[in-house]
């Protein structure tokens, strides 16, 4: 019954077209009634409220809203009002619209605040709510301007939450060789406390960790190296020991597999100053290539010869059946770093490439023999007179394959060489 429904009804009287309950159709036209109630909708939403005083024809219902939506449009927000008072730049509002049968005025306003001004306050609000700083002197006083700042406010916890957690992330990540040294330094501590480690043995074990730390960036290379296939392995450890292999001459007849099987072998390690690299008596089980560093021969205290970079020292072990034993004390004289390889592993890699055996013989200059024969002829005499059933010792050891490139950096070990370069 849209008769009976107020605003239908008095919609009807004013435009003379009214109800017939015969006619179906009777009554204000669908055109007149979205009209009035679009014009109703605004005049509410913009609290015109006309009163009694009320356009009645659809003309003059489209012109009522159009200046409402002027009013809208017009109408100053409450922040500009504060900025104007605040910066001694007041609007002025001059022009006046009236129409007659609405008494209705519009205020059309210039000057105000410049629009450089607006836009530096509006930042600076923005700036302000999002940082949570919250000075005060410009705030929110309508609705919308609350709405609009608990937006931001909003946006600004999600963009505190994101800045500073990636912060973190960063600084963990900046710091995170740092904690890992303060780890592994505490548990050589305790090592030493738990074992009542004697003082200059205590500091010669800090000195090498130390070290042995910045030489590698406590990289467990045993551990990375583990974690790929076998010629992934080769040729990674052909890349660490490439400045070894090009620059010695006993390599420079090698082929292409005898290198990488090789690489394979090297390891690196470690002397700090005055560390006892080989004892007067000790099996010579290795054979070593100066990498850096200067090394001291020791003879009863006595100085007898000094090694540097590209020296070599130990013994050919392809031209002794068995392994012969040091005539010298080998000290560090300064930091030192060294490449190694086991007297097995050599003639393993011989014995697997036989053709560069008279290459590598020729080829490979030793700068200190340290084997001593009369230490040597002494061992066979007293192994013939008192183990005459036992084999004749190789220098050799029971290892597995993961052993060839075994490293364990700071935790006092061996591993491939090159690494940390």
């Amino acid at each position: 019954n849209e008769r009976l429904i107020g605003w239908l009804a008095e919609l009807a009287n004013h435009t003379h077209q009214y109800y017939n309950d015969s006619d179906p159709t009777s009554g204000p036209t669908k055109t007149s009634k979205y009209i009035t109630a679009l014009y109703f909708t605004f005049s509410s939403l913009t609290s015109v409220g006309f009163g009694n005083v009320s356009p009645n024809t659809n003309s003059e219902k489209g012109f009522s809203i159009i200046i409402m939506l002027l009013i809208v449009l017009g109408s100053r927000i409450t922040w500009l009002d504060e900025l104007a008072r605040i910066s001694g730049q007041p609007y002025n509002c001059s022009s006046i619209l009236n129409y007659n049968r609405t008494n209705l005025t519009i205020e059309i306003c210039h000057g105000g605040p410049s629009l450089r001004s607006q836009y530096v306050t509006a930042l600076y609000f923005t700036f302000s709510s999002l940082t949570t700083v919250g000075f005060g002197n410009v705030s929110p006083n309508t609705d919308s301007e609350k709405i609009f700042s608990v937006c931001i406010m909003l946006i600004g916890s999600l963009m505190y939450a994101s800045i500073f957690g990636n912060v973190s992330a960063i600084i963990q990540r900046l710091y995170s060789g740092t904690a890992r040294y303060q780890i592994q330094m505490l548990r050589v501590k305790e090592f030493i406390r738990f074992h009542q480690i004697p003082n200059p043995l205590r500091q010669r074990l800090e000195d090498y960790f130390n070290h042995a730390w910045n030489y590698t960036n406590g990289i467990d290379m045993n551990m990375v190296l583990k974690g790929f296939p076998e010629c992934l392995q080769a040729d990674i450890c052909l890349h660490l020991n490439s400045q070894l292999l090009k620059n010695c001459p006993a390599f420079k007849d090698a082929s292409e597999g005898c290198l990488r099987t090789f690489s394979m072998k090297f390891k690196t390690t470690h002397a700090p100053p005055g560390d006892i690299i080989t004892h007067r008596g000790d099996i010579l089980t290795s054979l070593y290539f100066i990498s850096r560093g200067s090394i001291e021969i020791l003879q009863d205290d006595n100085v007898i010869a000094i090694l540097s970079k590209d020296d070599i020292l130990g013994e050919n072990p392809v031209l002794y059946s068995e392994p012969g034993k040091s005539a010298y004390n080998v000290r560090a004289l300064t930091y030192c770093d060294l490449h190694k390889i086991l007297r097995d592993d050599l003639l393993e890699v011989i014995d697997m490439y036989p053709e560069f055996a008279q290459s590598f013989c020729q080829n490979l200059k030793i700068t200190l023999t340290l084997r001593d024969e009369d230490l040597v002829a002494k061992s066979n005499e007293c192994r013939s007179k008192y183990l005459p059933n036992q084999k004749k010792y190789r220098g050799g050891s029971n290892r597995t394959d993961d052993d060839n490139i075994s490293l364990i950096g700071p935790q006092f070990d061996e591993y491939p060489s090159g690494a940390g370069c």
